[in-house]
């Protein structure tokens, strides 16, 4: 197999990797997947979205409010970010 040189398509194939952990319940590992796919690509939305599910699974609020706020920075217009957000401020109060 012929790795990409495109930083965005490497990010595209870590974030891939990472939603496999995620459903195999390798939360810990998905997120380390996650923070490569940044690394590769820091404007990818998908990104911060996904970092933000991870930090509401582990009640980090402030975290998940930080990473859903990137993501609605990059993309404004997802209605799943907007509701995402919605759940984070609710998890702070």
């Amino acid at each position: 197999m012929t790795i990409p040189t495109d930083p965005r398509l490497q990010a595209s194939l870590v974030l891939q990797r990472a939603k496999v952990a995620q459903e195999a319940g390798n939360l810990s590992g998905s997120e380390d997947l996650h923070r490569e796919a940044m690394w590769l690509d820091p404007s990818n939305a998908e990104v911060y979205y996904g970092l933000s599910w991870l930090a509401y699974k582990a009640s980090r609020g402030d975290e998940m409010i930080r990473y859903i706020e990137l993501a609605l920075t990059i993309n404004s217009n997802s209605d799943v970010y907007h509701f995402t957000h919605g759940m984070a401020q609710g998890m702070l109060g």
